[in-house]
């Protein structure tokens, strides 16, 4: 369908088919081909699905892959992605986990951080919401994802969109809980780090706006431990 395509050769035939030496010769080839076609974007989004059904590889698993693979799709194919946090794709969810996902998310929050327009995929139209579908979702997967995140700043980040516009917090606060409700005992020291990164001025923002100052107060009374204020002695 894509004449002009720029891929490696098919891997011959061979004489003999059964020759060992002539099959791991093809297998080299054919991985070399089947690589040169995940960094080719218009494989990728082919709307035939080729690819993908040649690997017996699903929707789903088309979509996150367009989404790290191909930029062009991330506009319209991350609202798509975000419907992995619905319950009846909770054996799929696992995906917003992998670094490459998680990676982008971070882009995308730091984006939408600056509160400005652009052509950013996560600038779109509606966006903020599935963006933080996304992270939440990517936070709920496994502790490493979790640590990842937390360690790129995404609590300065998701409170950055409320400071932005305080609307936000309906938005962000499910990914919050999420920190909240799987980290436990270690909850008290991501916040102080997050305190003594600029958290602190955030939050001195925040108390300050009606809407708020109860989801502060709750945030604080949550991790308001000894280890919490061993970061100020």
């Amino acid at each position: 369908e894509n004449p002009g395509l720029q891929l490696p050769p098919l891997p011959p035939k061979g004489a003999d088919g059964t020759d060992a030496a002539v099959i791991a010769a093809r297998k080299v080839e054919l991985e070399q081909l089947l690589r040169g076609m995940l960094q080719n974007v218009e494989v990728l989004m082919e709307r035939s699905l080729h690819f993908w059904k040649f690997l017996e590889l699903g929707n789903r698993t088309v979509i996150a892959g367009r989404f790290v693979m191909a930029p062009r799709a991330r506009p319209s194919v991350f609202k798509t992605l975000a419907k992995l946090n619905d319950e009846k794709y909770r054996d799929d969810v696992y995906r917003l986990g992998h670094v490459a996902v998680t990676d982008l998310l971070i882009e995308g929050l730091r984006e939408m951080r600056k509160g400005v327009e652009s052509g950013h995929w996560s600038c779109a139209a509606g966006g903020r919401l599935p963006l933080c579908q996304l992270v939440a979702g990517a936070l709920g997967t496994t502790q490493a994802a979790r640590e990842r995140l937390i360690d790129a700043g995404v609590i300065n980040l998701l409170l950055g969109l409320v400071q932005n516009e305080e609307a936000a917090l309906d938005d962000v606060r499910p990914a919050l809980n999420v920190i909240v409700a799987r980290e436990g005992e270690r909850l008290a020291s991501f916040i102080a780090r997050f305190l003594t990164t600029g958290g602190l001025l955030q939050l001195l923002d925040l108390v300050q706006r009606q809407r708020c100052q109860e989801f502060v107060a709750k945030l604080l009374w949550y991790s308001w431990d000894a280890g919490t204020r061993s970061a100020f002695a």
